[in-house]
């Protein structure tokens, strides 16, 4: 399976993990295509604000979603927080989540809509001194992870099939966070997996847009 995230994989150490979301569960998908942007390294946390397309996507023969992330991987064990969209046949909208896989406890959690053409901010980052990650919608608290600081970052859209076509979805003043807790705008260059594409301005990787496919 390609992945950037190494997001579904045999989890061998438990951690403890409190994980507290509102919603439905739901269930991991098991193979992704992606585009959009990454920060390898020792982070604590990405944001950036999501626009919808004006219609909605041709889905195929599945689903896909857009998202900002964490992931901690050690080699042995993959943790991360995540929050975005999801859309999948069947849905009347696009619907909003946090999603989340700490020490091989997986959570899916559908907690709101995101409407055609709008904008919505996402967040994952540290809560300094807490032991936890937070998702945040719009500036509030929406779902709460704990595991250790310093994390891999990425905001990128995500399809399940080659057959779907991705948004377009535009992402917009994407930052990361320092271990400081300085927000910096992204300087880590987008890139997409075939069929997918992204497409960007000059240097300003701190706004993106994700699409292709279907």
């Amino acid at each position: 399976m390609k992945t950037i995230r190494k997001k579904i994989i045999a989890f061998v150490l438990s951690l403890l993990v409190v994980v507290s979301v509102v919603g439905t569960p739901l269930t991991a998908n098991a193979a992704s295509w992606y585009a959009g942007a990454a920060k390898w390294g020792e982070y604590f946390g990405i944001s950036a604000t999501i626009k919808t397309p004006s219609s909605f996507p041709k889905l195929g023969s599945s689903g896909e979603s857009c998202w900002v992330s964490n992931v901690y991987d050690n080699g042995t064990t993959t943790d991360w927080i995540q929050t975005g969209i999801r859309y999948y046949s069947g849905y009347s909208g696009f619907k909003v989540y946090v999603e989340s896989n700490i020490g091989g406890v997986y959570n899916m959690n559908e907690i709101g809509t995101h409407a055609l053409n709008s904008s919505k901010s996402y967040r994952v980052n540290w809560v300094y001194n807490t032991g936890y990650w937070e998702a945040c919608i719009n500036g509030t608290r929406k779902g709460l992870a704990r595991f250790r600081p310093g994390a891999n970052v990425q905001a990128f859209g995500e399809s399940h099939a080659t057959n779907t076509q991705l948004g377009p979805f535009t992402f917009s003043n994407v930052q990361y966070h320092t271990t400081d807790l300085e927000m910096k705008n992204m300087d880590a260059k987008p890139y997409a997996q075939s069929p997918y594409t992204v497409s960007y301005s000059g240097t300003n990787y701190s706004k993106y847009t994700v699409g292709g496919g279907g």
